[in-house]
């Protein structure tokens, strides 16, 4: 059952990375549709759909992914990590890798251009990704919710469990006496 606890965990984490880094990805793909409008209009929006539409598509992709989908997969990260009775401390350096890792997609989105001509080269700036990410689309709903929760409910729930877990030695260490 550890076992099986463990590889959920890193199931987990995994998608918890890539549903934290979708919302830059599609802030990524805005940009370069914007700067690439004469090319996507043939090849992409030729399949269906208008250039309206594909944004829509995209922004409300990623309110989704923040708002709601990040934050359960954190969640449901963070209970297989309890019950696969690891350390506290070593839940901790998991969480901070996973985080780590999520923030890592998301910088990746910097250095792709979103164009590149002989004499210039245009890179989405990190503080308006960010405040893509948080702020989202006003029609689908603000994302700072969905990142608070992630951001919140990591130290909350790990302090939870060492405490649980501090208790339970020293009830353990009291019945022995």
């Amino acid at each position: 059952m550890k076992k099986v606890n463990q590889i959920l965990s890193y199931g987990f984490a995994a998608l918890f990375c890539i549903s934290f880094a979708i919302p830059a990805w599609c802030f990524w793909i805005l940009n370069y549709i914007a700067d690439h409008i004469e090319l996507v209009d043939r090849s992409v929006f030729g399949i269906g759909g208008s250039q309206q539409q594909w944004f829509s598509q995209l922004q409300r992709c990623s309110s989704i992914s923040m708002q709601y989908l990040a934050p359960v997969f954190f969640l449901l990260l963070l209970l297989a990590l309890v019950l696969s009775k690891t350390s506290w401390s070593r839940c901790i350096c998991h969480l901070f890798f996973t985080l780590s890792l999520g923030f890592l997609l998301i910088l990746f989105t910097q250095y792709i251009p979103t164009l590149s001509l002989p004499n210039r080269t245009d890179y989405v700036p990190l503080s308006n990704t960010l405040h893509y990410i948080l702020n989202g689309d006003p029609a689908y709903g603000s994302s700072d919710v969905g990142f608070s929760i992630v951001l919140l409910s990591g130290p909350i729930v790990m302090g939870l469990y060492a405490f649980g877990s501090r208790i339970k030695s020293y009830m353990e260490r009291s019945k022995t006496k």
